[in-house]
């Protein structure tokens, strides 16, 4: 059923809505007044909710298409708890779920974690002829791969002006601007290790 109550509509769990279209619409002289949807998610029951624990969805957007006699997934967007949460703590993700030609089974293409990480899943393409990539603030990561230990090419904004491209989780070329050179740095988890300088 759907409720009307102070401008809230509330649609009861597990029970089919049908809308067409919807419109979120306010009027307000404060800026942060905007329209909203907020989608709430707690364990147990509605009379006595509990605690979500990491990795629990909160929220779900999910579209499907028509086709031979019945309806079909498409894509997903999920965001999920990214963490132990606590008392005014819920750490949080998003993660972009598409379904691969041939499929109707979304399967995770990106994510974006609760320290600002972004993964992407495949061959990624960023922007077209003339466009570049912009990460802002010190210690900016941009990284391709699938763990620490695995084959991955990681870009790091070092805070002195520098660059490092690291080839998995031990090797290093570093573009030291501060001083002007070029390294080849060999390292092991918790240690930078050695450089050798490359001109």
């Amino acid at each position: 059923a759907v409720a009307f109550n102070s401008g809230l509509i509330d649609f009861g769990n597990n029970e089919l809505t049908k809308i067409a279209f919807a419109r979120w619409y306010r009027a307000s002289a404060t800026a942060t007044n905007e329209p909203a949807m907020l989608h709430y998610r707690a364990k147990g029951t509605d009379a006595s909710p509990t605690d979500v624990v990491a990795d629990d969805g909160l929220s779900l957007w999910s579209a499907l298409g028509y086709n031979a006699g019945a309806y079909h997934q498409a894509a997903k967007i999920r965001a999920e708890v990214d963490g132990t949460p606590g008392s005014g703590d819920m750490p949080g993700r998003i993660v972009f779920l598409v379904s691969p030609d041939g499929s109707n089974a979304p399967a995770e293409a990106m994510r974006i974690s609760q320290n600002k990480s972004f993964i992407a899943r495949g061959p990624t393409i960023f922007g077209m002829s003339g466009q570049a990539i912009l990460i802002s603030g010190f210690s900016s990561i941009l990284d391709f791969g699938q763990s620490e230990t695995r084959s991955r090419l990681t870009l790091e904004a070092n805070v002195s002006g520098g660059l490092r491209i690291l080839s998995g989780p031990t090797w290093a070329f570093v573009l030291d601007a501060q001083n002007n050179q070029a390294l080849l740095q060999h390292a092991v988890a918790g240690s930078p290790g050695t450089a050798r300088s490359l001109f």
